[in-house]
């Protein structure tokens, strides 16, 4: 009795984890295409064309960045090198965690072109999450790369930051 029970509290927890580990790649997806085609994920882009370019925002640096429904979401200089933001709290991309979705991944951006980024936000399981799409700058804006994107994604509610590299044009 004590060893099927044990077993299932295992069972229960091991599928809470393979479930929980899937959130921030199917959040990364999602950013890729812009889109969900997953149920029960939804995908809002954020217009960052009025954006407030501040240099007093933080104490790093200038700062970047849009309100979005009464949050603040940007990028900019933090301690810790170029970070995304939302409101006050940092996200440095140097902090990424590498999650593998499409494309061998080398090395994480020190920093992305905020002109050309396309930002969205995104909803998954009761986690929220700012998503950061970015073409390869220079040889990745022509070309057989021009459908390769620089994918982070961070968690609201935590200090979690993913990051990938996708094509948009191979569905994962």
């Amino acid at each position: 009795m004590i060893k099927k029970l044990l077993f299932n509290i295992f069972l229960f927890y091991s599928i809470a984890v393979v479930a929980n580990d899937s959130i921030p790649s199917n959040a990364l997806k999602t950013c890729l295409f812009q889109h969900s085609s997953i149920d029960g994920v939804n995908y809002s882009s954020i217009d960052i064309s009025a954006v407030i370019t501040d240099s007093h925002y933080s104490t790093a640096g200038e700062v970047r960045y849009v309100d979005y429904k009464g949050t603040i979401v940007g990028y900019g200089s933090s301690r810790s090198g170029m970070a995304f933001y939302k409101d006050s709290e940092s996200y440095p991309l140097s902090k990424s965690k590498i999650i593998e979705v499409g494309l061998l991944i080398k090395t994480i951006p020190k920093e992305i072109d905020y002109s050309i980024s396309e930002w969205g936000y995104i909803k998954l399981n009761n986690k929220t999450f700012i998503c950061v799409n970015v073409p390869f700058s220079g040889v990745g804006e022509s070309g057989k790369h021009q459908d390769i994107r620089n994918v982070f994604v961070y968690n609201t509610k935590g200090n979690d930051i993913y990051y990938t590299v996708g094509d948009v044009k191979n569905k994962v």
